[in-house]
């Protein structure tokens, strides 16, 4: 059973334009993060930690409750960034003194309005206990272009991640919810230390996973998921989103 959370923002919001941390921008009154954190205690998750950057820390430390370890990766810049799986891979360091546990990685700009229950409840009634992905289909295969797309089988196993093809093979998109085994976190630093692009996020390593042969699986999200990267995203949830 999952207890561990790591929610990852660190990024700067180059595409929105806006001097704040994208997890911290409100919707209904609330900060995205907020939303997230309520499904995570909602869910018994007992250990959560937040990764963010020098730029933003005060900003979280001031709204995040002590329950939560908030981390700064030190960059104070979208040029210095780490890249989210750095981020990851620093956080797993320094909350894990010993051997790792199964993990779920949220990437901290996600919107939805599924409460997380069904999710655990497939992850953890798989045995061994495999990758889990969260994933919303569009219906539009034009705006599906700007997502990394999932293709899946009869069963839910993924079959491919493509980031961002010119020519979708579906209209299911990663929404940047992950439930990781202990196993597969084990591999993260063997993949980084490949890695030339210092930027590499967790689309990078699932193509990997697949490459390798690992079985991952999806989760099709039941209500509605916005990727808060643009003004009209951003605007949509603000009319739309029922927390």
């Amino acid at each position: 059973m999952i207890k561990n959370a790591i929610v990852l923002a660190a990024g700067y919001a180059t595409r929105l334009n806006m001097n704040i941390s994208k997890p911290l921008i409100e919707v209904g009154g609330k900060p995205i993060i907020s939303y997230l954190l309520k499904k995570l205690e909602n869910n018994g998750i007992t250990n959560i930690c937040v990764v963010t950057n020098n730029r933003y820390f005060l900003d979280y430390q001031n709204i995040l409750s002590s329950r939560v370890r908030l981390i700064n990766d030190g960059t104070n810049s979208n040029e210095e960034r780490l890249g989210a799986l750095r981020d990851l891979a620093l956080a797993l360091k320094l909350i894990y003194s010993g051997k790792l546990e199964d993990t779920l990685v949220l990437l901290g700009d996600n919107l939805f309005e599924d409460d997380l229950s069904d999710f655990f409840k497939k992850y953890n009634s798989r045995e061994p206990k495999k990758s889990l992905i969260g994933v919303y289909d569009l219906n539009d295969i034009h705006l599906a272009k700007n997502y990394g797309i999932i293709e899946i089988d009869e069963n839910e196993r993924i079959k491919s991640f493509k980031e961002k093809p010119e020519k979708p093979k579906t209209t299911l998109v990663s929404t940047g919810i992950y439930a990781f085994p202990s196993k597969i976190l084990q591999l993260l630093d063997f993949y980084l230390s490949d890695k030339k692009n210092p930027f590499e996020g967790p689309g990078n390593f699932i193509s990997w996973l697949i490459e390798k042969g690992y079985d991952l699986y999806a989760y099709k999200l039941r209500g509605k998921w916005w990727d808060i990267g643009t003004i009209e995203s951003l605007e949509d949830a603000k009319k739309n989103f029922n927390g």
